[in-house]
């Protein structure tokens, strides 16, 4: 089946390069730091994202499984995400979406303004509901003994009149 035809139009594809991770040691073989080896030849997707914002371009590297694709796919979308958050509008246009073992990091400015939109409201309720009390106990229970009906109810606790 051919994925080609679902990518953006124009989109150019990268050479992935993983990025290899050593790690220095002192005299004692204690462990100091870690540091990427292959920094002048590893792709750094991030520089990736800024760039495809920057330029209005759609970029796309393969991961070697799909697991690795779904990773990658989802930190990058988190970390667009938390950075559009905080701002007074969308900070980067882009969209990162999985295609088979594809990452694509596609211009996408509609999206990045609806997901920002959603994530303003994100922490206020939907809808709030009052508790309405049935006609024949108005009189009888109060709203905060009917809040306490439910706790107890939450909690497990059964309660009989008659005992």
């Amino acid at each position: 089946m051919r994925l080609d035809k679902h990518l953006p139009p124009n989109a150019i594809q990268i050479r992935y390069v993983h990025p290899y991770y050593e790690g220095s040691y002192d005299e004692d073989d204690n462990f100091i730091e870690e540091y990427c080896s292959n920094e002048d030849t590893a792709t750094d997707v991030y520089k990736l994202m800024k760039k495809a914002h920057k330029e209005k371009q759609s970029y796309y590297y393969r991961r070697r499984t799909q697991n690795l694709s779904s990773e990658d796919t989802r930190n990058y979308r988190h970390w667009v995400q938390s950075i559009n958050k905080h701002k007074d509008k969308p900070q980067y246009d882009i969209k990162v979406r999985k295609l088979g073992r594809r990452v694509v990091i596609e211009y996408n400015p509609e999206h990045a303004l609806k997901m920002w939109k959603m994530s303003q409201h994100a922490d206020k309720p939907r809808h709030t509901s009052k508790i309405k009390i049935p006609q024949d106990l108005k009189g009888i229970l109060t709203p905060q003994d009917l809040d306490q009906l439910f706790v107890d109810m939450d909690n497990g606790e059964r309660f009989n009149e008659h005992e």
